[in-house]
């Protein structure tokens, strides 16, 4: 846990409660301009790391459908490695059910971890498959979510404040002009509230355009 008193909540002590209580209107509002600015998939980026964040089951059948999307295009793609005459699958399981689970397996660890899921000698002894082809399925899926989850993480930390991104900030602002962003208040909070999270003489600065630059403040 956090220390609120120095540090304030940060974004898992936030979303932690998420699917147990109501969140805030202004949780709710970082949540939809994360939404925005997020690389990759929002959606499915969003829903794995609000699971993860509070490991309840709200958003569990789009996530295991999600996985087994990704898993059964991986582990049906064809290649054809180097010197070989012919093309081959990436992966040798022929079924689908075991396919799925290996998917599973890699959602699973990249929310909550490797001990969270059972080993690769495990699966092979419940199974009977290769360690190989179940890794390269899981390991996929796993990857891709653990990349998911921290793009969102990041598009929500700037949505709260505690990044900045001038990448993200041409995307609101050309989105609308009502996201132009303020930095009295960044993030939906007073700049004397962020600055109670950092260190003892640490506070946000804007840093001064360059001389040449078409906007750079007047001598």
């Amino acid at each position: 846990m956090g220390d609120w008193g120095i540090k304030g909540q940060d974004l898992d002590q936030r979303y932690a409660k998420f699917g147990r209580s109501l969140l805030t209107d202004q949780e709710v509002w970082n949540l939809s301009k994360a939404h925005l600015v997020c690389d990759g998939d929002p959606i499915i980026a969003c829903k794995l790391f609000l699971t993860s964040r509070s490991e309840t089951a709200v958003y569990a059948s789009d996530v295991y459908a999600w996985a087994c999307m990704v898993g059964e295009g991986i582990a049906t793609a064809m290649y054809k490695p180097k010197g070989a005459q012919r093309r081959r699958r990436y992966s040798e399981i022929e079924s689908e059910m075991v396919r799925h689970q290996a998917a599973l397996d890699g959602v699973v660890m990249a929310m909550f971890g490797k001990y969270a899921v059972p080993t690769l000698f495990e699966r092979r002894e419940e199974f009977a498959v290769d360690e190989r082809s179940y890794r390269k399925i899981r390991d996929f899926v796993g990857g891709v979510a653990a990349t998911l989850i921290a793009n969102y993480s990041f598009a929500l930390e700037y949505a709260w404040g505690y990044v900045r991104s001038r990448v993200c900030d041409s995307i609101l602002e050309n989105l609308s002009p009502e996201f132009e962003v303020d930095n009295d208040t960044f993030g939906g909070e007073s700049e004397e509230i962020q600055n109670s999270r950092f260190a003892p003489g640490c506070t946000i600065t804007t840093p001064a355009p360059a001389s040449d630059s078409v906007d750079a403040w007047p001598e």
